[in-house]
């Protein structure tokens, strides 16, 4: 039963599961923010720099517009931010002197790991809420 006063869509959107995930994944991106503000980056940025974290070696501009299902241009983008920010340097890759591969940098490393861990924390959080919300048949 609506509360009084509430909008019908309010309601719509309080019992549904869609826009509660919805709802979850805007609080996921608005606290991640504010965290990355500092180091001025992007959520996708942010995204990007821990791909590139978890590749220990290395990875190609190519794995990661596979693995994002991205334009490369947007993939570009993203790399070139995180490389003028110092997190990022791009590579001859050793064993194919006409491909590239990305390293991350000391500050790259030191910042993906606590990167990675926020954003596990958040998932976490997500699993949680997904499943107390959605029921299996």
């Amino acid at each position: 039963m609506p509360k009084r006063g509430a909008l019908k869509i309010e309601t719509f959107f309080a019992e549904s599961r869609v826009f509660g995930l919805f709802r979850d994944y805007q609080r996921l991106e608005e606290e991640v923010v504010r965290s990355l503000r500092e180091q001025r980056l992007s959520f996708r940025q942010a995204l990007l720099l821990v791909a590139i974290y978890v590749e220990k070696d290395g990875v190609g501009p190519g794995a990661l517009v596979a693995a994002f299902r991205l334009p490369k241009s947007q993939i570009s983008e993203g790399i070139s931010a995180l490389e003028s920010r110092g997190f990022v340097r791009r590579c001859l890759d050793e064993s194919d002197g006409r491909r590239i591969r990305l390293e991350l940098t000391a500050r790259g490393r030191a910042f993906g790991a606590p990167l990675m861990s926020l954003f596990e924390v958040f998932e976490r959080d997500l699993d949680a809420n997904f499943r107390a919300n959605v029921r299996l048949k």
